[in-house]
């Protein structure tokens, strides 16, 4: 959504699929397939860097998500999801970006 005043928000859901966590890192597990991690790639670019992303799993399992910030061509961001625990399950992750449109 892009309102008059400048503002852009950018909302994103991604079924990854189902990930087997069984790669254990600093007390989290990660998924091989994927590494990890899945990169998503704005639909419009922002101004400048100065963006709030936010993202959420949805899933049976214990998760944990992060947010990274824009690549340097303000077109992506990588979006982290890791379990607390070895499992399978279906990861669907929501995602929402908020800045100045270009």
């Amino acid at each position: 959504i892009r309102y008059a005043d400048g503002t852009l928000i950018c909302r994103h859901i991604h079924n990854v699929g189902s990930c087997t966590f069984t790669l254990h890192s600093g007390g989290l597990y990660t998924e091989k397939e994927h590494e990890g991690y899945y990169q998503w790639k704005l639909p419009q670019q922002f101004i400048n860097r100065d963006v709030a992303i936010t993202a959420t799993c949805i899933s049976s399992a214990y998760m944990c998500t992060s947010a990274g910030g824009l690549t340097s061509d303000g077109k992506a961001c990588n979006i982290f999801y890791n379990t607390c625990y070895p499992c399978t399950t279906n990861v669907n992750l929501c995602m929402i970006a908020i800045g100045r449109w270009k």
